[in-house]
């Protein structure tokens, strides 16, 4: 019986979990056109961007143990700085043009 008890609340919690969003903002007033709103519209390319980095790396503890090397920090750098660029200027074509020449120009002066 507890193990149906166990199941039942992390159904509840995670039920609510996926619900506590709508709940709180929809007391919220948001600017259409403002930072959040144009955070919460490229959520789903935070989360490819999760994929594809997991994708990349596949299960390599040496990132999380200080043992990174400069072309992984340089990767992590240029995802960021894309990511900002594109919640900025609202062009992700923009961010690719500007984010690849970069880093390949600053991976081959350092090679």
């Amino acid at each position: 019986m507890d193990v149906w008890i166990a199941i039942l609340v992390s159904g509840g919690v995670s039920w609510l979990l996926r619900v506590a969003p709508f709940l709180l903002l929809r007391r919220i007033k948001l600017d259409i056109s403002g930072p959040a709103v144009r955070f919460f519209n490229y959520a789903s390319a935070i989360v490819m961007g999760g994929i594809i980095y997991g994708s990349l790396y596949g299960t390599r503890d040496d990132l999380f143990f200080g043992h990174i090397i400069f072309e992984d920090l340089l990767k992590l750098i240029v995802v960021f700085l894309s990511f900002v660029i594109t919640l900025w200027s609202r062009k992700p074509n923009l961010a690719l043009l500007i984010c690849l020449p970069s880093y390949l120009l600053i991976l081959s002066l350092f090679r």
